[in-house]
């Protein structure tokens, strides 16, 4: 019997200190997104976004944004309604009521009872993305379904007459040296085309170490977080690998992020002509966070601003040459004197489009 009941508060007691450890991850998480997020946003704004992630854990559980307070419905059935703190900005309340919300999700389902040590991974898989498209949240259990989930990631390089012609996909730790590597075993071209359309960017380092193989000094990107002296500048060093042989790069509504980086640095130092669309526009950068319960989040911090001075998210990069609406059968006649003289340029997927690499070769021949 002693024994019994032993065990019994040895339960409750771990019950409690799992129920304690979730304020505490979610206070940490919480006072992060405040301080660090790009842009100000208030734990009242963001706590219950994260919340409505328990639906997801038992379909009958809805978790509702009622104005003045946060409410649990099972089924058609009100559990219980919590009133918001009137402070936005004070975390410990939000943790509290978030952690009320909790308790009732908890004890109106079975489900979640059984599951509650997956709570937290809940609310932030549905919190961390309401931010923005790229801030993300990984927890260390597998709630989401995707194993092994991989992103497209290649490399290759072909001739073209004289003109050597590289494909690049997600920017990863394999790119710049590849890259270099194609060029070392090509010394007697004439010309580089580097296709990123449909490229969706990648590592920040990999495309600063890229734009500075071509580069002998200047601005390759800046970031810049919320505060005013949070900018950073990324310059290239001395040498030019290509010597100044001419560089075109193909870019895409699909090309985001580190791609739009190399294109807009190495378009905007005058050393390369950008051929096709206006690119993606995702321009911000992310760093990785850790928590106490061995989750991570990718939390936007800063915008990519170009040698110019401007944003590149939502905005994107624009080409030299505008090949929107272009078809294989349109002659080259047509496209080329199109450089540098058009008004506006839409966004299209053109990853596959031959005419793109066509213009690039001839301007390439032209010079």
């Amino acid at each position: 019997m002693k024994l019994t009941g032993y065990i019994f508060l040895s339960m409750l007691f771990f019950t409690f200190s799992a129920h304690a450890g979730d304020g505490a991850v979610l206070h940490r998480i919480y006072q992060t997104v405040a301080d660090e997020y790009i842009e100000p946003v208030a734990v009242g704004d963001f706590a219950p976004l994260c919340l409505k992630g328990l639906g997801k854990m038992d379909k009958k559980l809805r978790i509702a944004d009622d104005g003045s307070r946060v409410s649990v419905y099972y089924g058609t059935t009100f559990v219980k309604g919590v009133l918001k703190p009137e402070d936005k900005k004070d975390i410990d309340a939000w943790v509290k009521l978030s952690l009320d919300v909790m308790s009732a999700a908890r004890k109106a389902s079975p489900e979640i009872n059984r599951r509650d040590f997956e709570m937290v991974d809940y609310m932030m898989v549905e919190g961390f993305p309401a931010l923005d498209a790229d801030s993300k949240y990984y927890p260390d259990l597998d709630i989401t379904g995707e194993k092994n989930k991989k992103t497209k990631r290649y490399f290759y390089d072909r001739m073209i007459d004289d003109v050597l012609y590289i494909k690049a996909g997600a920017i990863n730790q394999y790119t710049g040296k590849n890259l270099e590597d194609s060029l070392k075993k090509n010394k007697e071209i004439s010309g580089l085309i580097l296709d990123l359309r449909g490229s969706p960017g990648g590592m920040l380092s990999e495309a600063v170490k890229i734009a500075g193989l071509f580069l002998d000094e200047g601005i390759i990107v800046s970031t810049q977080g919320r505060s005013g002296d949070s900018i950073k500048f990324y310059n290239a060093e001395e040498g030019d690998i290509l010597e100044g042989r001419p560089i075109v790069i193909l870019i895409d509504g699909q090309t985001a992020s580190s791609a739009e980086v190399i294109a807009s640095s190495l378009k905007e130092q005058g050393r390369a002509k950008v051929v096709g669309t206006r690119s993606f526009g995702k321009g911000t950068v992310q760093t990785l966070k850790k928590f106490d319960n061995d989750s991570e989040a990718a939390l936007t911090n800063a915008y990519f601003y170009t040698p110019s001075g401007y944003k590149i998210d939502k905005t994107g990069v624009y080409p030299d040459l505008c090949t929107a609406g272009m078809l294989e059968t349109t002659p080259l006649e047509k496209i080329l004197p199109r450089l540098g003289i058009y008004e506006t340029c839409e966004r299209e997927n053109r990853e596959n489009m031959n005419i793109d690499v066509d213009a690039a070769v001839a301007l390439i021949q032209e010079k």
